[in-house]
């Protein structure tokens, strides 16, 4: 029973550290240091306080858990955010590089938020991107990845597509569900998009050439009206964000 004590004595005070050390729960740090000084002054026991230990820092790994969770999603349609996607985007890079695959950025715009906010409210806006949210993940693979960039912009990674062909086949999908009418409660809101579509290695092989590929050719699609799609024009410098208007 001694030795059992003291290897909780050691393994309490190692742990301890550490976990002060950190600087996430700081409710939770402020018990354990109570607790440490009860000890400290003979008030509990080391085995007591080992298992209060383990129990807080338990739920200190649950709430950096979540914490990096919600760092890494967009809270108003729940999809992932910038930092996610640009993240997701690097690895399938890295991926498609490794085993000589391809796969298709798609980048969107919604017609008319503005309009939506002018006329119907905020409120109304805000529930357009989230029903716009929803029909993302409603059209895509669960592979592929739906990300809120800003605003009323919206991107997709959509994985080991064959041919521009097949990127453009989820460009048009995309543009198709996004086009039809948003019943918001008792008012009908209008909806749709300008799609542009860029494919790895063809039109850039970073992310941020690929990025500044379909946001040229989202703009190509909402220059011809919106409510479409186009897929991006091979540029001679798409790394240097100098890609040609598709």
């Amino acid at each position: 029973m001694r030795r059992l004590l003291g290897f909780c004595s050691l393994g309490f005070v190692a742990a301890l550290a550490i976990y002060l050390a950190s600087p996430l729960n700081t409710g939770a740090k402020d018990r354990v240091r109570n607790l440490a000084a009860m000890v400290l002054t003979g008030i509990g026991t080391t085995l007591g306080a080992a298992v209060f230990l383990h129990r807080e820092l338990t739920r200190w790994a649950l709430a950096e858990g979540l914490l990096k969770r919600e760092a890494r999603l967009d809270r108003l349609t729940q999809l992932a955010n910038r930092t996610a996607l640009e993240e997701a985007l690097e690895q399938e890079i890295a991926a498609a590089v490794r085993y000589s695959r391809r796969f298709g950025v798609v980048f969107i715009d919604l017609d008319g938020l503005k309009e939506a906010n002018d006329s119907f409210g905020h409120d109304a806006g805000d529930r357009l991107l989230i029903e716009a949210g929803l029909r993302l993940k409603r059209a895509l693979r669960k592979e592929d990845v739906a990300a809120r960039l800003s605003g009323d912009e919206f991107a997709i990674i959509t994985k080991e597509v064959r041919t521009p062909e097949d990127a453009v086949s989820v460009g048009r999908r995309i543009a198709a569900a996004l086009g039809q009418p948003f019943q918001d409660r008792v008012q009908v809101l209008p909806m749709s998009a300008s799609v542009g579509v860029a494919v790895f290695p063809i039109h850039g092989r970073t992310a941020f050439g690929l990025l500044k590929a379909a946001d040229r050719a989202m703009y190509s699609a909402k220059a011809a009206g919106g409510n479409s799609y186009s897929i991006a024009h091979v540029s001679a410098l798409p790394e240097a964000g100098h890609a040609k208007r598709a």
